[in-house]
């Protein structure tokens, strides 16, 4: 399940103008498209190079830094605005073949790396001066906690972790049909609990759901619906990213395109997406 937290604090409301340099005025189900000359076909320079097959690349938020998570249990976090100095190198525990997602916390202090389990690691990041420590190895060096998602049966694997807008929560998509929320502050695991972030997930049923945490019943967490479904890919969902504004956000799916969404827009009920037919468009056997 691939997740995305839009920091959607308050309702959106009925009427809203795009301002100036926003995202295209278009329909929320048209492909993303980029033009072929402006996508590089060579390498600019190469920055690593590393013995194992890396699963996992990606920029933090503000683009400051970039993270590698390989298959042989290393996550590399690179400064960009230094010149990809590697700023973390970090020796990864409880690694179930590979690691699945990364995160960057938002005051760059902090990163995450979750694997097929259900323990999310949390690293310290470090200043990146002369005296920060660039290889972390469990808690000898420096922060690099366990936090464990499900104490009780380790059953599931989380194969997408993302941070709260304040940093105060950790949200994880699992491979057992559910989402898990981690709040650091009480040390402890809930299950959509109340607050007022609206969160989007997506998995491979090809449908992404929005969920208001508002709107959930805390005596009844664990049959929690969603307040919409967004239908238009034809196979599984393998990444979502938001915005940031409560509103918009793009996917990626096997059926190899990018989508821009606008959750005020065009969203069914679970069962008007679960009464749709079938779309007869063959599957295929992706390997992710």
């Amino acid at each position: 399940m691939r997740l995305a937290w839009t920091w959607g604090l308050t309702p959106a409301p009925t009427s809203w103008s795009p301002p100036a340099c926003s995202w295209p005025a278009r329909s929320q189900r048209q492909h993303l498209t980029v033009l072929p000359s402006g996508l590089p076909t060579t390498p600019c320079r190469l920055m690593d190079s590393m013995d194992s097959r890396a699963y996992i690349g990606q920029f933090s938020r503000d683009g400051a830094f970039f993270v590698v998570g390989y298959q042989d249990q290393r996550v590399r976090l690179y400064d960009v605005e230094e010149g990809w100095k590697l700023r973390k190198d970090v020796r990864a525990r409880g690694i179930r073949w590979t690691i699945t997602d990364t995160c960057v916390s938002p005051d760059q202090r902090y990163l995450l790396y979750a694997s097929i389990n259900p323990t999310v690691h949390l690293v310290a990041v470090g200043s990146g001066g002369s005296d920060s420590v660039v290889e972390s190895v469990a808690n000898i060096t420096e922060v690099h906690e366990a936090l464990d998602f499900d104490p009780s049966r380790h059953t599931f694997g989380i194969w997408s972790v993302r941070w709260s807008g304040d940093g105060r929560e950790i949200i994880a998509g699992t491979n057992n049909r559910s989402v898990y929320i981690y709040d650091l502050g009480e040390s402890k695991v809930e299950y959509l609990d109340s607050s007022p972030n609206i969160i989007v997930s997506g998995s491979d049923d090809a449908f992404i759901k929005v969920w208001d945490r508002r709107t959930l019943d805390s005596g009844n967490r664990r049959r929690a619906r969603a307040v919409g479904v967004l239908v238009g890919h034809l196979e599984g969902l393998t990444h979502l990213n938001s915005r940031g504004d409560g509103r918009h956000f793009i996917s990626n799916s096997k059926d190899q395109s990018v989508k821009m969404w606008d959750i005020r827009l065009g969203m069914r009920s679970e069962a008007e997406a679960a009464a749709l037919p079938e779309g007869g468009v063959p599957t295929f056997n992706w390997d992710y």
